[in-house]
């Protein structure tokens, strides 16, 4: 992974999986896989699929928000400024080190 310095980490750490919404969480599809969630903003009600995710990626969110706080608190890797792309659309599997402020495409 290269840095690309437009990132920035709101909870440490690595997370990998599929590119999803909170729609996509419940679908059998997903059943079995990891999933790294996407939301446009770091809302507190996210909290509810901690135990179902591996990370959040956002596009709006600060390290002061309560989310962050709360997925510092449960080790979650959170990293905000993200927008859903080309390159890393939802539905596509992602790895993403929030410490580092990187995202790479797995498949």
């Amino acid at each position: 992974m290269v840095p690309t310095g437009k990132y920035l980490g709101v909870s440490a750490g690595t997370a990998e999986g599929f590119l999803v919404t909170v729609d996509e969480l419940g679908s059998p599809e997903r059943k079995d896989q990891k999933m790294v969630l996407f939301s446009e903003n770091l809302s507190p009600n996210l909290v509810t699929y901690f135990d179902r995710i591996q990370g959040i990626l956002s596009h709006n969110g600060g390290l002061l928000s309560h989310l962050a706080i709360l997925a510092r608190e449960r080790r979650l890797p959170v990293m905000v400024h993200f927008v859903p792309n080309a390159k890393f659309p939802l539905g596509a599997q992602v790895r993403f080190d929030a410490s580092q402020g990187t995202l790479s495409r797995i498949q």
